[in-house]
Order: C-alpha cells, then sequence, then structure tokens
C-alpha cells in the first residue's frame, strides 16, 4: 500500500524523496548504535529513543532500570529498508530470485505477530 498526500507528485520515486525529505527535516539525527540511543535517554537528553535488534532486549537491563522496554500496540513501526543488486555480480539470477523471494508475501510479512 502507499500512502499520499495530495500535495506530492503521482510518481513513486518524487514520494520516497519527499516522505525521506521530511523524516530527515522532522527527526534527530540517527545515532549509529542501540549503545548510543541507550546512553541519550538514560541521561535524559532523549525522551524515547527506538531501538531493535538483540542489544534491544538487554537494553533496559544495561541502564539499571532506569529505562522501560515498550513494545508498540497500537500500529506497526514504519521501518525504512534498502535492498540492490550489484551491477556486475557472479549470480545475477540468483540475487534476483532472492530479491523475488524477500519482496513476496511468503518471503517477507511486514513484522511477525505474537497473537
Amino acid at each position: 500500500m502507499r500512502l499520499r498526500h495530495p500535495s506530492v507528485s503521482d510518481d513513486v520515486a518524487t514520494d520516497l524523496f519527499e516522505i525521506n525529505r521530511a523524516f530527515e527535516e522532522e527527526q534527530e539525527p540517527a545515532l549509529p548504535s542501540t549503545g548510543s540511543q541507550v546512553e541519550k535517554v538514560t541521561a535524559g537528553e532523549y525522551s524515547v529513543g527506538f531501538v531493535m535488534g538483540s542489544p534491544a532486549l538487554t537494553a533496559e537491563q544495561r541502564a539499571d532500570g532506569l529505562i522501560k522496554a515498550v513494545f508498540p500496540d497500537d500500529g506497526t513501526p514504519l521501518l525504512r529498508r534498502g535492498m540492490s543488486m550489484l551491477q556486475g555480480a557472479p549470480h545475477p539470477v540468483t540475487t534476483k530470485l532472492l530479491t523475488d523471494f524477500v519482496l513476496s508475501a511468503d518471503g517477507g510479512p511486514p513484522s511477525p505477530r505474537a497473537d
């Protein structure tokens, strides 16, 4: 599904550029790691951080209870991801098959569900 404000072009590439620009204008600069976010939230510099991956699972414990991990139950976070095929790769057909699989309903569900 694609969401679009009426003021944005019908061109998908232009839409993505405008969405990315809006994210960059509205958000603090991205931090390089989960650890950096934990430090900023623990120190009170940020009121919230968005983390994922295995370091996120122990962030609360590593911060000695100064922060609490919560999981949103009112929606799905928007995660921008990228995938590319390198020009001149030794196995271009395999690369295309992997890309097709990741973008398919079986290969790339939006998020795991616990319900």
